[in-house]
């Protein structure tokens, strides 16, 4: 194996954006005791598709292209056990000549494939059986090359640096156990699916490297149609830096999990269903050494963005963002945390934590004790937040551009403030429960707050134009 797809193998690529310092990272757990058998792994081409087929034992082995089109070497290497994987019963790599797509299914043990740099002029499928698994596609190589389909990144970007390119479809399954892909520099000309199942997986779609500013921006992964990622169950991660998908993206997940995205860009609609039992995480946030680029938000999603939680704790993120359908989170119960905009001490920066929605932003907060917090950010349309059962806390600050404002909440004790926003119409029930309800320098051409049954107060901050305005059952 060369020295490049070692270190890819051995160490994960070092995380660029906002960390949190609460991600945790997922490894794959290589089974203990027993018996070190060498792996063999059968290759072949049969009209035009070069089969990978390996063994129960361990295989490790990665392809890479020679730069004759068409050509492939497929090598294997010593496994984490010292035990190396031959090719076709030998130790010497095999060159295959007349590809047009490729076809791995690795089979039983722990078993690691990488495709290295060049172009699949067809399909690519990866199937890696049952076992703890890993995966690399895209060894980056410092050749940039024009990019071959209009970008759907609102960044100028004159060139895309790719080490792997699919003509066609990508289809990775990691298999059984614990799995990780590793995705970095890859051109998908068609979809891409990628399935886990019920362990403890971590997928990274990533860029060429460390971040060196604007002119970096499109070197990570692109896919030209839809991508589907399926985590399954366990305990899962997901990071995403510098992702452009010129269709849809759906991730799926019915564990615990962990989404971490920043520099992405989706040309259709983006939708996450991370409904398991455990807690979720999902941040969509700048990466912070960027700046600002051409004064704009650094995540774009064309059509509807959609986040779907559990009845775990859940924490959602949301920064940098313009979204140009709908924005619609839903958390079912627990004690959840939405963060909407974020942005740092004013200056020329604030507009990369800017959250611009262009039709409706949609939070139902679902029952327990949960907060939404929205902080310079810009609706089109209809602003609505329901709240069921438990304590709330909501809050907004800077605020401004929607059409109508609705906020609902159910029993329990709810904390309601308006700062520095502005609404056509504004309906807030508080429901049952001893609420309050504070606004400041707030504009409202209609307004409706109803404090409901118990011990309610309402708190008016000054500086508001509050025209209409109809308010019952407040101290």
């Amino acid at each position: 194996m060369r020295a490049g797809a070692s270190q890819s193998r051995i160490q994960a690529p070092v995380k660029r954006h906002v960390s949190n310092q609460r991600k945790r990272r997922l490894g794959a757990e290589r089974l203990e005791d027993r018996q070190l058998l060498a792996g063999d792994v059968s290759a072949s081409v049969v009209r035009g598709t070069l089969n990978i087929t390996g063994d129960n034992a361990d295989n490790f082995v990665e392809v890479f292209a020679t730069g004759t089109p068409g050509q492939f070497v497929v090598e294997g290497f010593t496994d984490n056990h010292g035990v190396n994987t031959t090719i076709n019963h030998s130790t010497n790599p095999q060159t295959f000549s007349g590809v047009t797509n490729i076809n791995v299914s690795l089979k039983r043990g722990d078993d690691f494939f990488g495709f290295e740099n060049g172009t699949v002029a067809g399909n690519m499928t990866i199937d890696m059986g049952e076992g703890n698994n890993e995966v690399n596609v895209g060894i980056p190589k410092l050749v940039s090359v024009t990019a071959s389909t209009a970008t759907v990144k609102p960044l100028l970007v004159t060139s895309v640096l790719s080490s792997a390119t699919i003509n066609g479809s990508l289809c990775i399954n990691l298999g059984s156990g614990n799995g990780w892909l590793i995705e970095g520099s890859t051109h998908v000309k068609g979809s891409e699916s990628v399935s886990a199942c019920d362990g403890n997986d971590k997928i990274e779609f990533i860029d060429t490297g460390g971040v060196q500013g604007g002119n970096t921006i499109g070197n990570g992964v692109t896919v030209d149609h839809d991508l589907t990622v399926n985590l399954g169950g366990g305990s899962n991660y997901l990071d995403a830096y510098d992702l452009a998908v010129c269709g849809c993206f759906q991730v799926n997940g019915s564990g615990e999990n962990d989404i971490d995205l920043a520099v992405l860009n989706v040309a259709k609609d983006a939708v996450f269903n991370l409904c398991g039992r455990g807690n979720q995480t999902f941040s969509l946030e700048p990466e912070p050494t960027l700046g600002t680029i051409l004064g704009a938000q650094q995540n774009h999603i064309g059509g509807d963005l959609v986040v779907n939680t559990g009845c775990g704790n859940d924490d959602i993120t949301e920064s940098s963002l313009f979204v140009g359908g709908s924005n619609k989170i839903n958390t079912d119960g627990g004690n959840d945390d939405v963060t909407i905009g974020e942005p740092p001490a004013a200056g020329p920066e604030e507009i990369n934590y800017q959250v611009t929605v262009g039709k409706d932003l949609i939070i139902n907060l679902g029952c327990g004790t949960d907060s939404a917090t929205l902080d310079y950010v810009r609706v089109s349309r209809n602003l609505n937040i329901t709240q069921g059962l438990g304590n709330s806390t909501i809050s907004l600050t800077d605020v401004y551009q929607a059409q109508s404002l609705k906020i609902l909440t159910d029993g329990g004790q709810d904390h309601v403030s308006l700062n520095a926003t502005a609404f056509g119409t504004a309906l807030i029930d508080l429901g049952s429960g001893n609420d309050s309800l504070s606004v400041t320098n707030t504009t409202i051409t209609t307004s409706t707050f109803e404090g409901g049954t118990g011990v309610n107060t309402y708190t008016d901050g000054g500086a508001n134009s509050l025209l209409n305005l109809t308010k019952r059952h407040f101290t």
